[in-house]
């Protein structure tokens, strides 16, 4: 039983949630075109007081429907359907155009009214923002991506295209998970279902794989968006404060060597020192004690190996490298030995031939640095179902007082596009898959920048015992 009391509450009640939304509220009788009620965002919305708006008639309100015929044809197509939305142009009082939406339902009485419900909800502000991400979303200086919950690329700024090289049509059919390295997935896909239960995450450090195939180190940073189906990337490159970063850790690594080999040169200095006098002064004994000889023998040749330890840290801080003469077949061969293991176990076949006769001027541990780095890429270059004989070829040449040493594989080399690239940090093929994409940057810098040599890589196609193959040719010249 609703009492007088009762009635008053659900009056005030109406009246509140009627006030109190954040969109207008219409009560539109379709015979008169008078509005029987309105709120007070009605009145916000269109400028008119409330005397002024109980005389006007939704014409007044309209952009859209300019002659009395459309208007009326609309509203009794909403009457017989029983309601619809949808966007209109409409005016306030002062002409100003606005985007709204409106959702229209027929009002059930019991006089048989044509009455209409009408919620009127103002698109302009939204569109203002619509335009200022759009503006954002175009000009920011960091990469911006869209994805779906399946990690499908929906949409994209400039920035991130240029970031990773890719043309608009091929990056729209990208997964997110095919930009970055396979073993990067696992952290991408346990970020995606974090940012999906907590709608933000910051500064996610991870890696992405260009066109080129560089390889970027990024933050990124998301968000779940309103509709929870989607997620705002963004993106910022930065590759080039991590090398900074390397190098100052480089630089202050050196300089605590520097200090570690200043105060052990003395302890080493006394060590050799007297290891030979007792290994002197037991000779004058005549005491032929074999096993203590051996002994301090071993400590002797330790101890200097330490001390040529900290001269190779010294020589590469101060960059005093000290060049001498070597023979080139042996200091290959040593290259061959200490990689014995991974060759073995990849059934490669070397084939070495450099006369024993041909020296080279060099800085030794750099350069054998260099040609064990330029062995495991070709190690590395060879798929597991390559199914040919697997070859690496070193060859040296001397003409002219020119020396040309060749290393080249038979894995089938690498694309054209990518030669003028292998040397840059970070770029990876299949020929450094294993690594960072440093070794064969280390590579040039010590025999080019350090020893002056020229430094040359491209594919050959040759032929050996009667069988063409194909592979990559690294050709150094000195």
């Amino acid at each position: 039983m609703i009492t007088e009391n009762s009635h008053i509450q659900i009056e005030s009640l109406y009246s509140t949630i009627l006030n109190e939304s954040l969109d207008a509220i219409l009560i539109l009788d379709i015979e008169t075109q008078k509005f029987l009620m309105f709120n007070k965002k009605a009145l916000e919305l269109y400028e008119y007081t409330e005397d002024e708006f109980k005389n006007i008639t939704p014409k007044d309100l309209t952009l859209e429907f300019t002659t009395d015929e459309k208007m009326r044809e609309k509203q009794f197509e909403i009457l017989e359907k029983g309601w619809d939305k949808f966007t209109s142009k409409h005016k306030t009082k002062s002409h100003l155009p606005i985007d709204v939406f409106m959702k229209s339902k027929k009002i059930e009485n019991k006089e048989n009214k044509n009455l209409l419900y009408i919620t009127i909800h103002n698109l302009s502000d939204e569109r203002i923002y619509e335009k200022e991400f759009e503006t954002i979303f175009k000009s920011s200086k960091d990469g911006i991506s869209i994805i779906d919950s399946n990690a499908k690329i929906l949409n994209f700024n400039y920035s991130f295209q240029k970031m990773l090289g890719y043309s608009n049509d091929k990056l729209m059919k990208k997964n997110f998970f095919d930009l970055s390295p396979k073993n990067e997935n696992e952290k991408i896909t346990s970020i995606l279902k974090k940012v999906s239960s907590e709608d933000v995450v910051e500064n996610f450090e991870t890696k992405f794989i260009t066109k080129e195939n560089s390889i970027l180190t990024v933050y990124m940073s998301l968000n779940l968006l309103p509709d929870r189906k989607r997620i705002l990337i963004t993106i910022k490159n930065i590759t080039d404060i991590k090398l900074k970063e390397a190098e100052e850790k480089l630089q202050s690594m050196h300089k605590l060597i520097s200090n570690i080999g200043h105060h052990w040169r003395q302890p080493l200095n006394m060590i050799t020192t007297v290891s030979s006098a007792v290994l002197l002064r037991n000779e004058l004994l005549g005491n032929k004690d074999k096993e203590l000889i051996d002994d301090l023998n071993i400590v002797i040749n330790e101890a200097k190996k330490i001390s040529s330890t900290i001269d190779l840290f010294d020589e590469t801080i101060t960059k005093n490298y000290k060049f001498n003469k070597y023979y080139l077949k042996e200091i290959i061969e040593e290259a061959i030995q200490s990689l014995a293991t991974p060759i073995k176990e990849n059934k490669i076949n070397i084939v070495v031939n450099i006369s024993e006769e041909l020296s080279i001027q060099i800085y030794k541990e750099l350069f054998l640095s260099s040609i064990l780095n330029i062995l495991i890429n070709s190690i590395e270059s060879f798929d597991k179902n390559f199914e040919k004989k697997k070859y690496i070829f070193i060859e040296a040449k001397s003409i002219n007082n020119q020396i040309s040493l060749s290393i080249k594989d038979n894995a089938q080399g690498i694309k054209e596009e990518y030669l003028n690239k292998i040397f840059n940090p970070y770029f990876t093929t299949k020929h450094q898959k294993q690594g960072k994409g440093l070794g064969l940057t280390h590579v040039m810098k010590n025999l080019k920048n350090i020893h002056n040599f020229k430094v040359e890589v491209f594919n050959e196609t040759y032929t050996y015992e009667n069988k063409t193959q194909k592979g990559l040719n690294l050709l150094i010249s000195f």
